[in-house]
């Protein structure tokens, strides 16, 4: 059996990204409901470079009553 003493992994980019303020819904069915829309950023790499455009992308945080969190990144 092979053992691997590292693991082979390459450095791709970096993503920073600027978000909004959060828009809280509260008591849905499976808990409360936090919507954080992306307001710009960007992505460098050594092979990859570019940005993040606003309103283009949405986290749906679903907080659940146990503590716990479901992400739903679109």
């Amino acid at each position: 059996m092979l053992m691997l003493t590292a693991l082979p992994v390459n450095f791709l980019f970096r993503l920073s990204a600027l978000v909004s303020t959060p828009i809280n819904i509260p008591s849905g069915p499976q808990g409360s409901r936090m919507i954080v829309p992306t307001a710009g950023g960007e992505i460098k790499g050594p092979k990859i470079n570019g940005k993040v455009v606003s309103g283009a992308g949405v986290e749906w945080a679903t907080l659940r009553p146990d503590g716990s969190m479901k992400a739903d990144v679109r």
